[in-house]
């Protein structure tokens, strides 16, 4: 069975909802509760990132999660994933400054949707997450629409629903994506489901 290594602190309730989900993947997969993974967690400090993205300074991103992804590896991890969307802006760099093969939430989301056959989804994330396009235009390079709130709405949704995600009290997982509901937004917006983080339990 693989070490899995996760990045997280992006932010403390959601590690442990992908700590949770990976658990239970795996014990569903092997068709037992008497088995564990092995897991390493490398905690970051979600607001130190945060600056760094406010100043636009993503070499420092990359080199502060490149670290934390080193730190992994050097701990026996043989993947590791980030508990966020909000650091996929920076992906790539990220996975150049580290040999620990990583795992990206845009990919693992985007085959969910096609999966399910899904041809327009609702965004739902930090301010940065919805600013940038790193998740929109793999969508839309697929064919998929990728549509976010706008205005006083886009200004609201990233605490309503990194709420929701910290309490887990609105929250579904189905694998790869977790996929909200989002009844202020969905009918406006046309979309047929949001997404707004993704726990990988396979």
């Amino acid at each position: 069975m693989k070490h899995v290594g996760i990045i997280s602190g992006i932010g403390p309730e959601a590690t442990m909802g992908y700590y949770r989900a990976i658990i239970a993947g795996v014990q569903q997969a092997k068709h037992s509760t008497a088995v564990l993974p092995e897991i390493s967690i490398r905690s970051i400090d979600m607001y130190r990132m945060f600056s760094m993205l406010d100043r636009e300074d993503y070499p420092a991103v990359e080199a502060y999660l490149g670290d934390a992804a080193e730190d992994l590896r050097h701990g026996g991890a043989d993947f590791g994933l980030m508990c966020g969307n909000t650091p996929h802006i920076v992906f790539d760099g990220i996975q150049r400054r580290t040999a620990l093969p990583l795992l990206s939430i845009v990919t693992s989301a985007l085959q969910e949707a096609q999966r399910r056959g899904l041809h327009r989804l609702g965004l739902l994330g930090t301010k940065f997450t919805m600013h940038h396009d790193f998740f929109t235009s793999a969508f839309q390079a697929a064919g998929i629409a990728m549509v976010t709130p706008e205005g006083p709405t886009r200004s609201s949704s990233m605490p309503v629903s990194w709420t929701s995600w910290s309490k887990a009290s609105c929250a579904t997982r189905h694998g790869r994506c977790c996929w909200v509901s989002s009844p202020a937004w969905s009918p406006n917006m046309g979309w047929t489901a949001s997404c707004s983080g993704a726990p990988n339990s396979r």
